[in-house]
């Protein structure tokens, strides 16, 4: 990767082109199919206390996965001060639109300059976040299953699946067994080697307890979103679903879309969000109306977050213009 002096890495700027041409044309096509004359009717009804309460609940999951991210720094035995890692923590944001977020490993390179610390030392924390990232949300899918009297089975089996992953992250022999396994696909051949010393990495934050604690600090993190999705949809039609489904309706659409590692889950996300809010209100949402949640809560947990991103990655270089 090429960087700039000082360490900071250089993304091309052509790069970014292309993310904000893909971010354009996945949504123009998306608007669309969900009719974008009703689509802007629909969020012209949002009132201004429904907008801020949707931020609020935003926030509070970047607070909450903050708290995760102190438990990592403090496994590691990484010493910085609360104000620094907040700041730097916040600034990973800017990167959110690299697939499956992994462009978050920015934050190991201002901890570099900022503290000090090896990147070696803290970049297998942005692959831990990845790992309970999807066991919260894989737990709040399960949650919202069980609004129907099939889902039993189905948390059953998601919870089974959180079971698994702190057991391979936990038992050594279990897990360089898996990943040498996944390193015998075709696709992967290549990345063996790396697949193993990044499993080796993730190992020292994936003991038990520190799983436990982290995927904890994820599901409250992850459901504030679910919550905030919850708010968009009572601001538009009360009524129209309620808490257990919103934890499906957020939790499902983001699973899908960070699975198939579309920048952002653009596109994808937005519209299995819509097409859920559909199903799960039983028509009390049209597909305009549908898709003005979608892209609400679009807007106040993912946009939000690059442009906070982009304001606190601005402070940090203005804080540390002068460090090596």
């Amino acid at each position: 990767m090429a960087h700039r002096a000082g360490g900071e890495p250089a993304t091309p700027w052509w790069r970014w082109v292309v993310l904000a041409l893909f971010a354009i044309g996945a949504y123009a096509v998306w608007l669309l199919w969900a009719d974008a004359a009703a689509v802007g009717q629909a969020m012209g009804q949002f009132g201004a206390g429904t907008v801020a309460l949707a931020l609020f609940w935003a926030s509070l999951n970047y607070l909450l996965r903050w708290c995760r991210w102190q438990v990592y720094l403090r496994r590691l035995g990484c010493s910085v001060p609360r104000g620094e890692s907040g700041l730097v923590f916040v600034a990973g944001f800017v990167m959110t639109l690299t697939p499956a977020k992994m462009g978050e490993v920015l934050k190991s390179l201002l901890l570099k300059r900022s503290c000090g610390l090896a990147i070696a030392t803290t970049a297998p924390i942005v692959v831990a976040e990845r790992v309970t990232d999807l066991a919260g949300l894989v737990l709040l899918m399960a949650l919202g299953c069980l609004r129907f009297e099939r889902g039993v089975p189905v948390a059953i089996a998601a919870a089974g699946l959180v079971v698994v992953l702190g057991a391979v992250g936990a038992i050594p022999a279990l897990g360089t067994t898996l990943v040498r396994w996944v390193g015998r696909l075709p696709v992967l051949s290549r990345k063996a080697d790396r697949l193993q010393a990044a499993y080796l990495s993730l190992h020292r934050l994936s003991d038990l307890r520190t799983f436990a604690v982290a995927t904890a600090w994820s599901t409250l993190g992850w459901g504030s979103h679910c919550v905030c999705l919850w708010q968009c949809a009572h601001g538009l039609l009360p009524g129209a679903i309620d808490g257990l489904e919103s934890c499906l309706a957020y939790a499902a659409p983001l699973l899908g879309g960070t699975l198939i590692l579309v920048p952002g889950g653009l596109g994808a996300t937005e519209s299995s969000m819509t097409g859920l809010l559909g199903v799960l209100s039983e028509g009390g949402f049209d597909p305009g109306m549908a898709a003005a949640v979608a892209l609400l809560v679009r807007l106040v947990t993912f946009w939000w977050a690059i442009l906070l991103g982009a304001v606190a990655f601005a402070v940090w270089r203005t804080r540390h213009a002068d460090a090596k």
